[in-house]
């Protein structure tokens, strides 16, 4: 269990202060910040909701865009051995800004396209104070920041709740700002919202289980109602994921009991209320997915059939990133590390991380883009941040409880322990 007699202060002021730490880094980072094509529509819509008519908002973000890819150029160049002491072309925000107006906006234009995005208003809600006190591309990307931020402190309180000593909570904490969710996070994109919008469904759904019925129904219900409204896509799969877990976890006769019971209802709930809606506002689903895919962002026909090509696709990527973790398996490696620890923990706790890290492969099936698998793959890693604690614990505490010999030969017992 816990290491509950230690004072609240002590465990409180060290997530804080790694928290802290992580987000001045990103202040550094973000001194080069710049907006990818994706992050050009989230800001659009977040000037949006701030109150710009569509062709205001959809300016100023271009303006934004525009002067990020000047920047990263900058940046590119400086470091050239060629032309690192030249001047830089002092047009390539104009250049980038008329090539677009010549399109009619930055492509691509078409409206089905511009549509998928539309559905996603929770990231733009979120970004909306920060990007009115310091801009599109900084409020952005400090709102991704500052979720990243929070991803870590809810996978600090998730191991605490799993009975780890805030010691080793810690270091999953900090596995969570090492690994790609602190890279990927921090793109002014919706991935940092979105991961860290997972761990509380993680949490509330663990808090659940731990029979602390009211707090988790609340954590898991708020997080999947924000993450549906981010990335609904997302969401249908942790909430099946979970669900799926929870009735697994039934099959041992410790965890049937009304929080697991519970649980899973919340969580089948929230999926089928997800599908309600989808059905409702008629958002866009898979077969749109496709056919955003299949015809380059809608520029081209659409296709009579979305599912032939995604299973070639599959075929080719799959073998592809099989053969890159063969050269190098430490994704593989931590990951069945952390899955054992886990399982060896809590079997619940076990299935319902499995459960969410496996909405990554899930994702890349959908979604087989070998330069976006760092992302999109990005739930594996679940596995990692919050197994390997688990077992560095367990080696620690075998460690010093293990005997060791007097000079004399007698055996004595070591004194320490874990927490």
């Amino acid at each position: 269990m816990a290491d509950t007699r230690e004072p609240a202060r002590r465990w409180m002021m060290w997530p804080a202060l790694v928290a802290l730490a992580f987000f001045l880094l990103q202040l550094v980072a973000g001194t080069g910040t710049f907006m990818t094509n994706d992050s050009y529509r989230y800001g659009r819509i977040t000037l949006q909701i701030l109150g710009d008519s569509r062709a205001e908002a959809q300016e100023k973000s271009l303006q934004a865009f525009c002067a990020g890819r000047a920047g990263l150029e900058e940046r590119v160049w400086s470091v050239d051995l060629r032309q690192f002491d030249e001047t830089v072309p002092p047009d390539t925000a104009q250049k980038c800004l008329d090539e677009a107006k010549a399109e009619g906006n930055l492509p691509p234009t078409s409206p089905r396209y511009e549509a998928i995005f539309d559905m996603r208003p929770g990231y733009p809600l979120l970004a909306a104070p920060l990007t009115a006190l310091f801009g599109v591309a900084q409020g952005l990307y400090l709102t991704s920041a500052l979720c990243t931020l929070l991803g870590g402190l809810l996978a600090f309180l998730l191991l605490r709740a799993a009975g780890l000593p805030w010691r080793y909570a810690l270091l999953g904490q900090v596995a969570y700002y090492v690994t790609p969710f602190g890279l990927v996070g921090n793109y002014p994109l919706s991935e940092g919202p979105t991961f860290a919008l997972v761990m509380g469904t993680l949490l509330g759904s663990w808090w659940m289980v731990r029979r602390r019925l009211a707090l988790g129904a609340t954590v898991l219900v708020a997080s999947m109602a924000l993450g549906f409204a981010t990335r609904y896509s997302s969401f249908l799969l942790t909430a099946g994921a979970l669900a799926a877990a929870g009735v697994i976890a039934l099959l041992r006769r410790d965890a049937r009991h009304r929080g697991t019971y519970l649980m899973i209802a919340v969580n089948a709930a929230c999926a089928a209320a997800a599908v309600a809606v989808s059905v409702a506002l008629r958002l866009p689903g898979m077969n749109e997915s496709l056919q955003d895919k299949w015809t380059a962002h809608f520029v081209e026909p659409d296709v009579t059939d979305v599912w032939a090509p995604l299973v070639d696709l599959n075929v080719n990527y799959w073998t592809v990133w099989a053969q890159e973790q063969a050269r190098a398996p430490y994704l593989l490696v931590l990951a069945a590390a952390g899955l054992w620890a886990l399982f060896r923990h809590d079997r619940t706790l076990g299935w319902m991380v499995t459960g969410v890290a496996a909405t990554g492969p899930a994702t890349i099936l959908a979604h087989p883009i070998l330069n976006q698998d760092l992302r999109l793959m990005a739930p594996l890693w679940f596995t990692v941040v919050l197994g390997v604690p688990i077992l560095v614990h367990r080696l620690a505490t075998r460690t010093t409880a293990e005997p060791a010999a007097d000079p004399a030969g007698r055996e004595t017992e070591k004194v320490g322990g874990a927490g």
